[in-house]
Protein backbone atom coordinates (compact mmCIF):
# COMPACT_ATOMS: atom_id res chain seq x y z
CA UNK A 1 0.00 0.00 0.00
CA UNK A 2 1.53 3.36 -0.96
CA UNK A 3 2.33 5.65 1.96
CA UNK A 4 -0.06 8.41 0.90
CA UNK A 5 -3.03 6.03 1.04
CA UNK A 6 -2.56 4.71 4.57
CA UNK A 7 -5.62 5.33 6.69
CA UNK A 8 -5.54 7.24 9.95
CA UNK A 9 -6.30 3.94 11.72
CA UNK A 10 -3.17 2.42 10.21
CA UNK A 11 -1.08 5.42 11.35
CA UNK A 12 -2.55 5.20 14.86
CA UNK A 13 -1.82 1.47 15.04
CA UNK A 14 1.77 2.01 13.92
CA UNK A 15 2.24 4.87 16.39
CA UNK A 16 0.90 2.73 19.27
CA UNK A 17 3.25 -0.08 18.28
CA UNK A 18 6.22 2.30 18.22
CA UNK A 19 5.27 3.77 21.60
CA UNK A 20 5.02 0.28 23.12
CA UNK A 21 8.38 -0.66 21.68
CA UNK A 22 9.95 2.53 23.03
CA UNK A 23 8.53 1.86 26.53
CA UNK A 24 9.93 -1.67 26.41
CA UNK A 25 13.33 -0.41 25.36
CA UNK A 26 13.29 2.17 28.14
CA UNK A 27 12.29 -0.52 30.62
CA UNK A 28 9.01 1.14 31.57
CA UNK A 29 6.45 -0.89 29.67
CA UNK A 30 3.37 -1.24 31.86
CA UNK A 31 2.21 -4.81 32.27
CA UNK A 32 -1.37 -5.80 32.73
CA UNK A 33 -2.66 -9.05 34.21
CA UNK A 34 -3.29 -10.39 30.71
CA UNK A 35 0.14 -9.35 29.36
CA UNK A 36 2.06 -12.53 28.78
CA UNK A 37 1.61 -15.97 30.24
CA UNK A 38 2.29 -16.64 33.90
CA UNK A 39 4.91 -19.28 34.42
CA UNK A 40 6.28 -21.07 37.46
CA UNK A 41 9.72 -19.67 36.57
CA UNK A 42 8.64 -16.03 36.81
CA UNK A 43 5.62 -15.95 39.11
CA UNK A 44 6.45 -18.58 41.74
CA UNK A 45 6.66 -16.10 44.61
CA UNK A 46 3.53 -14.20 43.59
CA UNK A 47 1.54 -17.40 43.24
CA UNK A 48 2.81 -18.59 46.62
CA UNK A 49 1.64 -15.35 48.24
CA UNK A 50 -1.73 -15.55 46.51
CA UNK A 51 -2.15 -19.07 47.88
CA UNK A 52 -1.59 -17.76 51.42
CA UNK A 53 -4.54 -15.36 51.20
CA UNK A 54 -7.67 -17.23 52.33
CA UNK A 55 -9.93 -17.83 49.32
CA UNK A 56 -12.96 -16.35 51.12
CA UNK A 57 -11.11 -13.07 51.76
CA UNK A 58 -9.25 -12.67 48.46
CA UNK A 59 -11.68 -10.20 46.94
CA UNK A 60 -11.43 -7.91 50.00
CA UNK A 61 -7.74 -8.43 50.77
CA UNK A 62 -5.24 -5.67 49.98
CA UNK A 63 -2.73 -8.47 49.37
CA UNK A 64 0.43 -9.86 50.94
CA UNK A 65 4.04 -8.82 50.74
CA UNK A 66 6.75 -11.45 50.87
CA UNK A 67 10.51 -11.33 50.78
CA UNK A 68 13.27 -13.84 51.16
CA UNK A 69 16.90 -14.41 50.43
CA UNK A 70 19.67 -16.98 50.47
CA UNK A 71 23.09 -15.38 50.75
CA UNK A 72 26.62 -16.76 50.79
CA UNK A 73 29.00 -13.92 51.49
CA UNK A 74 32.52 -13.65 50.04
CA UNK A 75 33.76 -14.45 53.57
CA UNK A 76 31.89 -17.79 53.41
CA UNK A 77 29.00 -17.06 55.78
CA UNK A 78 25.56 -18.38 54.81
CA UNK A 79 22.28 -16.63 55.57
CA UNK A 80 18.64 -17.56 54.98
CA UNK A 81 15.89 -15.11 55.74
CA UNK A 82 12.26 -14.66 54.84
CA UNK A 83 9.37 -12.56 55.90
CA UNK A 84 5.78 -11.92 55.00
CA UNK A 85 3.13 -9.34 55.90
CA UNK A 86 -0.50 -8.71 55.03
CA UNK A 87 -0.63 -5.34 53.26
CA UNK A 88 -3.41 -4.19 55.61
CA UNK A 89 -1.09 -4.67 58.61
CA UNK A 90 1.72 -2.72 56.94
CA UNK A 91 -0.58 0.16 56.07
CA UNK A 92 -1.95 0.26 59.62
CA UNK A 93 1.47 0.04 61.33
CA UNK A 94 3.26 3.04 62.82
CA UNK A 95 5.82 3.79 60.12
CA UNK A 96 7.56 6.30 62.38
CA UNK A 97 9.11 3.30 64.16
CA UNK A 98 10.98 2.57 60.91
CA UNK A 99 12.57 6.03 60.74
CA UNK A 100 15.59 5.23 62.92
CA UNK A 101 16.61 1.95 61.23
CA UNK A 102 16.06 3.39 57.75
CA UNK A 103 17.71 6.68 58.67
CA UNK A 104 20.81 4.86 59.90
CA UNK A 105 21.28 3.44 56.41
CA UNK A 106 20.67 6.82 54.81
CA UNK A 107 24.33 7.83 54.76
CA UNK A 108 26.88 6.92 52.09
CA UNK A 109 29.61 6.03 54.62
CA UNK A 110 27.27 3.77 56.59
CA UNK A 111 26.28 1.93 53.42
CA UNK A 112 29.98 1.48 52.62
CA UNK A 113 30.52 0.12 56.15
CA UNK A 114 27.61 -2.31 55.76
CA UNK A 115 28.99 -3.54 52.43
CA UNK A 116 32.48 -4.00 53.93
CA UNK A 117 31.10 -5.89 56.93
CA UNK A 118 29.01 -8.19 54.73
CA UNK A 119 32.13 -8.82 52.64
CA UNK A 120 33.99 -9.96 55.77
CA UNK A 121 35.93 -6.80 56.64
CA UNK A 122 35.11 -6.90 60.36
CA UNK A 123 38.09 -5.41 62.20
CA UNK A 124 38.10 -1.66 62.77
CA UNK A 125 41.72 -1.54 61.61
CA UNK A 126 40.66 -3.17 58.31
CA UNK A 127 37.69 -0.82 57.97
CA UNK A 128 39.98 2.19 58.48
CA UNK A 129 41.99 1.10 55.44
CA UNK A 130 38.86 1.13 53.26
CA UNK A 131 38.72 4.24 51.04
CA UNK A 132 36.15 6.87 51.97
CA UNK A 133 35.29 5.69 55.50
CA UNK A 134 36.90 8.69 57.20
CA UNK A 135 38.92 9.00 60.38
CA UNK A 136 38.76 6.50 63.22
CA UNK A 137 36.49 8.90 65.14
CA UNK A 138 34.12 9.18 62.19
CA UNK A 139 34.19 5.41 61.68
CA UNK A 140 33.27 4.74 65.32
CA UNK A 141 30.51 7.36 65.10
CA UNK A 142 28.95 5.60 62.10
CA UNK A 143 29.36 2.17 63.71
CA UNK A 144 27.54 3.46 66.84
CA UNK A 145 24.69 4.79 64.69
CA UNK A 146 24.36 1.43 62.91
CA UNK A 147 24.53 -0.38 66.24
CA UNK A 148 21.87 1.81 67.86
CA UNK A 149 19.52 1.16 64.92
CA UNK A 150 19.99 -2.61 65.15
CA UNK A 151 21.96 -3.20 61.93
CA UNK A 152 25.38 -3.94 63.45
CA UNK A 153 26.69 -5.41 66.68
CA UNK A 154 30.08 -5.45 68.28
CA UNK A 155 31.35 -9.02 68.37
CA UNK A 156 34.41 -8.26 70.47
CA UNK A 157 36.73 -5.31 70.99
CA UNK A 158 37.27 -3.54 67.64
CA UNK A 159 35.37 -6.26 65.75
CA UNK A 160 31.90 -5.71 64.30
CA UNK A 161 29.42 -7.69 62.24
CA UNK A 162 26.08 -7.14 60.60
CA UNK A 163 23.34 -8.66 62.75
CA UNK A 164 22.63 -12.00 61.01
CA UNK A 165 18.95 -11.33 60.25
CA UNK A 166 19.94 -7.95 58.78
CA UNK A 167 22.32 -9.28 56.11
CA UNK A 168 19.59 -10.35 53.70
CA UNK A 169 17.43 -7.36 54.70
CA UNK A 170 20.27 -4.96 53.78
CA UNK A 171 20.78 -6.61 50.42
CA UNK A 172 17.01 -6.61 49.78
CA UNK A 173 16.78 -2.88 50.55
CA UNK A 174 19.66 -2.15 48.19
CA UNK A 175 18.07 -4.33 45.50
CA UNK A 176 14.69 -2.62 45.89
CA UNK A 177 16.26 0.82 45.57
CA UNK A 178 18.29 -0.25 42.54
CA UNK A 179 15.19 -1.70 40.91
CA UNK A 180 14.69 -5.02 39.15
CA UNK A 181 17.67 -6.59 37.42
CA UNK A 182 16.86 -6.11 33.72
CA UNK A 183 18.66 -9.38 32.94
CA UNK A 184 16.41 -11.39 35.25
CA UNK A 185 13.44 -13.11 33.67
CA UNK A 186 11.57 -12.67 36.94
CA UNK A 187 11.50 -8.87 36.82
CA UNK A 188 7.90 -8.02 36.07
CA UNK A 189 5.63 -5.21 37.07
CA UNK A 190 1.94 -5.58 36.56
CA UNK A 191 -0.65 -2.88 36.93
CA UNK A 192 -4.34 -3.43 36.71
CA UNK A 193 -6.06 -0.87 34.53
CA UNK A 194 -9.22 0.69 35.82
Amino acid sequence: MPQARRSSEEWERRLRALEQRLRRLEGAAPRTPGAGPASPETDWMLEGLRGRIPARGRARSAGRLGYAGLVRTPAGANYRWRGEHPVEALLAADWRECASPLGALGHRVRLDIMRALINGVNEVSQLQRQPGLGTSGQLYHHLRELQAAGWVRQQERSRYLVVPDRVVATLLLIGVVMGPDPRAATSTTRRKRR
